[in-house]
């Protein structure tokens, strides 16, 4: 799907987009989906832990580590559910940069 029709959907339907890219393996997609969203709504924290997990995904470390700038807290405050996961993407950003000192605190979190 291109930049402008993601443009025209709702934040609902770009979650669905994202969804459907990543069960068809298009973490590309799905990033993108999820980019237009957090355009619109930076705090949409799901969304913001998505995008970073694409990019991840799609070998973008440091996009996945900008993405998750100064999340933590806001995690940590604002989302609990949300904590398990942020730290699981972090340990695996963190492994695949080579700090395994970081990435074997962030597992045991």
């Amino acid at each position: 799907m291109t930049g402008q029709a993601l443009r025209s959907l709702s934040p609902a339907e770009l979650l669905a987009e994202a969804d459907r890219a990543e069960r068809a393996g298009d973490m590309t997609a799905s990033a993108a989906a999820l980019r237009v969203l957090l355009d619109r709504d930076p705090n949409h924290l799901p969304g913001r832990l998505r995008f970073a997990q694409a990019l991840l995904a799609t070998g973008d470390r440091a996009g996945a580590r900008l993405a998750t700038a100064g999340l933590e807290g806001r995690v940590r405050d604002e989302a609990a559910q949300l904590i398990a996961p942020l730290n699981r993407l972090l340990a695996r950003t963190d492994d695949a940069e080579g700090s395994i000192a970081d990435a074997g605190e962030r597992w045991e979190r």
